[in-house]
């Protein structure tokens, strides 16, 4: 990669350690580090459990092993020079290795990061008195409080990106006001008298009218109390106020024709400056876990739009019952389906703990009808041809990924923002089918499971589906392009950083400084 020689920014990046907070902030990185942007370098920490984790998915992804020397370590940090532009670094925190991580509860990790506040400052600190020293810093909204008290010492700009969508953000604001009140929501929650089709608000500015199914929760079994909702909730509204306070800048992996009420009311409410600027894109993996490039080349052999990709996402196992539900309706529809499917995972949509496996029998049945994978290349296949329609639990990253290839969704939500996600999807861009259930566990039956995949794959309605899909698909295209409306939103931040960022930005090095402890990949070596 050519060194560019203009003026350059270095930011400071630390996202929540979850993998879709950290993809989304890693493609806001390099976007903003690359053509036709080009206007920093990034330094991207993450907490040492996440970090190993990633390193050694890299090198097995590469087929290579990751040797001690290839790691600097020097005051718990070491850096990897990704691509000239972003290096990845670690911080050790106390508490949060990579297995407590993934069944740690949203209070314990936020626990243990406010516990680092020290450390990240010091580490921030560190960075300013480099060669090239940091000059902004970005991070993630779910831990705003965390990082403000983090970078209190130092006096530079920040900027927050929102891994959700702009209406769900439109909502904790209305809510962080006191419009929506939150004993509202909690005695909702809390009272199964309460019918999921009710209508829970219909009056707030740019968002459709919601159902009591549709406002953010976690699922628990009756009779438990919403504790982690209500402590989750506080923590998001805490972190909006402080960003008020600051006057700090939120950036949103959205795009204006996507969500045109959502950020024309956030724009005349919030307070603070709001920048569409999704659909982001990225090279840099930051999967935690292998993906099997091997899907694809089994994706070649099948006719187009023929195959259901199934995925419930990084951070989301499918309940046992649901799993039986999807492989006998997949079964009965004789539907070719590749099915990420993971047995471990921080949350479940079930009171038991999900140790749920495919059966002997299924795979046997459908060796030549499916495959099953622990994890994908998510964006290569959702433009594959061979794609007819994605059975999505309907995470932010997911949803807007399915946005960006154009592909229909079957929504199959499972807790928080996935069933605000859904309701757009399917109601307000039609572009989705909602996968609802009549019975008290929330199990999608597999009679209408089969109904959903006939539909999608051989109906008129699968059609016009895609045909919406498609639509919007253009939409972000164009969105990106110079002149659309997510360009000249970075085009206006980048504007605004460079406007209120310390006055000593110098240019990149050709060569990384000793004390980044830089240690360049094999396609910087040779760039």
């Amino acid at each position: 990669m050519a060194t560019s020689s203009r003026l350059q920014m270095r930011g400071f990046a630390f996202p929540l350690p979850a993998q879709s907070h950290m993809s989304a902030l890693m493609r806001l990185c390099e976007t903003l580090s690359s053509p036709p942007h080009d206007v920093l370098s990034v330094t991207f920490i993450n907490i040492h459990a996440v970090h190993e984790r990633l390193i050694g998915s890299q090198h097995r992804q590469n087929g290579s092993s990751c040797a001690e020397s290839d790691l600097d370590v020097k005051n718990g940090e070491s850096s990897r020079d990704v691509d000239r532009r972003i290096f990845l670094a670690f911080l050790p925190i106390p508490g949060l290795d990579f297995q407590t991580l993934f069944q740690s509860t949203v209070q314990t990790t936020v626990i243990a990061l406010d516990n680092a506040v020290p450390a990240i400052s010091q580490l921030l600190q560190t960075h300013m008195h480099q060669e090239n020293p940091v000059t902004c810093v970005f991070s993630d909204i779910s831990i705003a409080d965390i990082m403000l008290k983090a970078t209190e010492p130092v006096s530079l700009p920040r900027a927050w990106i929102c891994t959700s969508s702009a209406s769900f953000l439109l909502f904790f604001h209305y809510l962080q006001e006191g419009i929506v009140p939150m004993e509202k929501i909690m005695e909702m929650l809390e009272n199964r008298k309460i019918r999921n089709e009710e209508i829970f608000q219909e009056t707030l500015p740019g968002l459709p009218t919601l159902t009591n199914a549709e406002v953010p929760q976690t699922p628990v079994p009756d009779g438990q109390p919403h504790d982690e909702d209500r402590y989750l909730y506080n923590v998001l509204i805490r972190n909006l106020t402080r960003i008020k306070e600051k006057g700090d800048c939120i950036l949103v992996n959205s795009f204006e024709e996507l969500e045109p009420d959502a950020f024309r009311a956030l724009r005349q409410r919030l307070g603070v400056p709001v920048y569409a600027v999704g659909p982001l894109k990225g090279e840099i993996s930051t999967s935690l876990w292998n993906e099997d490039n091997e899907c694809l080349h089994w994706l070649d052999q099948q006719p187009a739009k023929s195959v259901l990709y199934i995925s419930s996402g990084s951070l989301a196992v499918t309940s046992p019952l649901q799993v039986n539900e999807i492989c006998e309706a997949l079964l009965r529809e004789k539907q070719r389906f590749l099915w990420v499917h993971r047995t471990q995972g921080p949350v479940y949509n079930s009171s038991d703990a999900c140790l749920s496996s495919i059966s002997a029998d299924f795979l046997s049945k459908t060796q030549d009808q499916g495959r099953i994978v622990q994890w994908a290349p998510q964006r290569q296949v959702l433009r594959h041809p061979a794609v007819a329609a994605f059975v999505s639990h309907c995470g932010w990253n997911s949803t807007i990924e399915a946005v960006e290839c154009g592909v229909p969704m079957l929504c199959l939500p499972l807790f928080y923002d996935q069933f605000m996600d859904a309701k757009f999807a399917s109601e307000v861009w039609k572009m989705g089918l909602r996968l609802s259930s009549s019975r008290a566990d929330g199990v999608v039956d597999r009679d209408a499971l089969q109904r959903a995949f006939a539909m999608v794959t051989k109906g008129k309605e699968g059609e016009e589906l895609r045909s919406n899909a498609r639509r919007l698909q253009r939409s972000s295209d164009l969105a990106r392009l110079e002149g659309g409306s997510s360009y000249t939103d970075i085009q206006l931040f980048i504007k605004r950083l460079k406007d209120v960022g310390p006055p000593n930005c110098v240019p990149t090095p050709k060569h990384c400084s000793e004390d980044y402890f830089c240690i360049r990949s094999e396609q910087s070596k040779t760039a």
